[in-house]
Parts: structure tokens; C-alpha cells; sequence
């Protein structure tokens, strides 16, 4: 990303967040800035489109923070962006709940949207320590020959001793912890986090 412009798509549910991540964003000059509404119906497949580097969610934290956990998951899985949730939480187990579930790469108070170009520029560089926090979060269900397994499906070396079953075992397992349909998605999700 050293020369070309960041992309970055904002997905606001209220036009207060839409009116101040655009006065934020407007200064710098090194982003592709958008903003869409995150409650029409082809939301998803208009920032599939868009092909954003980073994805900007304004979080609902209400009663039912289900929504939010289903538009940031399907958003990580339809696009390669790293996915930031902004927005207030009042209970921190929610917070905590809707970064893992949605395999965020960090999270902003509305209070501190000043900082959302600096946390932008460092999430496209590489892990942060807000990313590898929340993805060991998501990781931290996952038993230690679990996580072996997870390494070698991604990749890594086979040092692995167990039988052909155990290991399909395990494959499943993890898929079912990390809510995760098949190694597409696996790979997917971690190819880039």
C-alpha cells in the first residue's frame, strides 16, 4: 500500500457518525474515502464491490447486538478488508463478543474518532496489538491441538502425530467453535488477520 491510496468504506447507522467520520476523514488526502448506510439491503454486496481495504462499521450496541455481529461477519467473509468497529458499548462483554465474532481488527470509541486515520495507516501495515488480541480472543476456545490443526490447514508444517479421524475431528471442531462453514472460509478469514 506504499503508493496507492487507502480505500476505506465507512458503514454508518446514524447520520451523526456519518457527518463526524467524514469530517475526520476529509483531511486526509491519503484515503479513498466513502460512507454508505449499513441498513439498506445490499449493503453487502455494494462493499463487496467497492473492494475496500478497510471497512469501517458503526456498531449497534443495543440490546441486540446481533446485527452488527451478523453484517461484520459476512462482510469479513465477502471481502478482503480489515473490518474497525466504532461505535459505544456499554457492557464491555458485548464489545468483547462482537470483535471476535466478527474477527474485527480493532475498535474505536466514538470518542476517539480523531485517531481513526492513524489506527487506519497501522492496521494496513500489519497486525496491530488490538488485532492480535481480539484474534487470539477468537482463538482462546480453541484446545492446543485444535490451534496445531488450525496452523496446518493454514499452511504451516505438518508436525503433526495424531490419526487421519482425530485430526477430521479436530477440523470439525474448529469449525464449529469459530463458526466458520468450511476451510474456504477458514482461509479467508485468516489468510490476512
Amino acid at each position: 500500500m506504499s503508493n496507492q491510496k487507502i480505500r476505506v468504506l465507512a458503514l454508518f447507522h446514524s447520520r451523526e457518525f456519518e457527518s463526524e467520520i467524514t469530517a475526520v476523514m476529509d483531511k486526509s488526502p491519503e484515503f479513498l474515502f466513502s460512507c454508505k448506510c449499513a441498513g439498506s439491503l445490499d449493503i453487502i454486496e455494494s462493499a463487496a464491490a467497492d473492494e475496500p481495504d478497510v471497512l469501517l462499521l458503526e456498531s449497534c450496541f443495543s440490546d441486540d447486538t446481533s446485527s452488527t455481529i451478523r453484517i461484520g461477519r459476512t462482510l469479513r467473509f465477502r471481502t478482503r478488508a480489515r473490518l474497525i468497529l466504532i461505535g459505544a458499548c456499554a457492557k464491555q462483554q458485548d464489545m468483547i463478543n462482537i470483535c471476535r465474532q466478527t474477527f474485527a481488527s480493532g475498535y474505536i470509541s466514538k470518542k476517539q474518532l480523531y485517531i481513526i486515520p492513524d489506527f487506519i495507516r497501522d492496521a494496513c501495515r500489519g497486525n496491530t496489538p488490538q488485532q492480535i488480541m481480539i484474534r487470539e480472543l477468537s482463538l482462546s476456545q480453541l484446545t492446543s491441538a485444535e490451534r496445531t490443526v488450525l496452523n496446518i490447514l493454514l499452511g504451516n508444517r505438518d508436525e503433526l502425530r495424531s490419526s487421519p479421524k482425530t485430526v477430521a475431528n479436530q477440523k470439525t471442531s474448529i469449525f464449529r467453535k469459530l463458526g466458520i462453514k468450511n476451510l474456504s472460509e477458514l482461509r479467508h478469514i485468516f489468510h490476512n488477520y
